[in-house]
């Protein structure tokens, strides 16, 4: 049984230093990749409005799939404009349901 996936998703994960807040990881084929989103960058701001770590999760929160919005990344000491797209996640495994017990035993003994 799948499990439908998180209405608002980017695919990245965050590191903090201080106040700074920089990508950590970038899933393969997730919306943060497609928009050009790089581990290590360092999000400055997102739409004009500056971005340190207490506001990370406050701006997840509001955010809108199927709407740009536009980051700025500090790479490699470059300011780097990128347009952003949020999309649904991915749905995920729920359950697995036997429905032949013995068919499954018998394929497992194998």
């Amino acid at each position: 049984m799948w499990q439908d996936g998180a209405p608002v998703w980017l695919g990245a994960e965050w590191d903090f230093a201080g106040d700074r807040a920089l990508v950590k990881t970038v899933l393969l084929d997730s919306p943060a990749a497609k928009s050009g989103l790089n581990a290590s960058d360092e999000l400055i701001s997102i739409n004009g409005l500056r971005v340190l770590k207490d506001d990370v999760e406050k701006f997840a929160q509001n955010m809108k799939s199927d709407v740009n919005y536009e980051f700025i990344v500090a790479r490699l000491g470059k300011l780097t404009k990128l347009d952003v797209r949020f999309d649904k996640g991915p749905r995920s495994l729920k359950e697995i349901k036997i429905v032949d017990r013995a068919l499954a035993e018998r394929a497992f003994k194998r």
